[in-house]
């Protein structure tokens, strides 16, 4: 990580490598991530440090650099997109995020974590009806080996808040304060 965050993009692309081919056993997700980190750092981009900027909330740099790569065409997992799309939505870019969202949605359709940051960016982007969609979906896909039931009763709450807020929408156009 330090290299890419003092822009040696060719030290960094060495050091991921190392480390996804030195042995041992590496997460399927955090494979592909890092894959991923290091084709973009070989291409002359920088994902690695959009992801720490991001992490930090500093987005506007972050979107600039995730656009950039999506322009490029290069290819990053669903988890990806929702660590934009989760801590961007959260930290005041809801509506600029959504492209990243609809992305870790559009890779990964069934991952219930992946509906519940789409609509969380949707809820605060204003999306009412949206969110209550992929909360919906983030309800029925959770997996209840994994999921409290708490949570579970948090997203059906957030479910009947938004489906109020969106029958005020369709009826007076707008919701004060969305």
């Amino acid at each position: 990580l330090a290299r890419a965050a003092t822009g040696d993009l060719a030290g960094a692309a060495q050091d991921f490598d190392r480390y996804l081919y030195a042995g041992g056993t590496v997460p399927d997700v955090t494979r592909q991530r890092r894959q991923a980190w290091v084709n973009a750092l070989r291409a002359g981009y920088n994902p690695v440090l959009a992801h720490i900027q991001v992490y930090n909330g500093d987005l506007e740099p972050a979107l600039v650099a995730y656009e950039a790569m999506r322009a490029a065409e290069l290819s990053f997992p669903a988890d990806e997109w929702n660590h934009l799309c989760w801590l961007g939505a959260r930290d005041g870019g809801a509506a600029q995020v959504l492209f990243a969202c609809d992305l870790a949605v559009e890779i990964a359709p069934n991952v219930a974590n992946y509906h519940d940051s789409r609509g969380l960016a949707r809820a605060l982007a204003g999306n009412f009806q949206g969110a209550v969609e992929d909360y919906r979906l983030t309800v029925a896909q959770a997996d209840p080996r994994f999921t409290s039931s708490s949570y579970l009763a948090r997203r059906q709450a957030i479910i009947w808040a938004l489906e109020f807020l969106s029958s005020l929408q369709r009826r007076i156009g707008a919701v004060p304060g969305a």
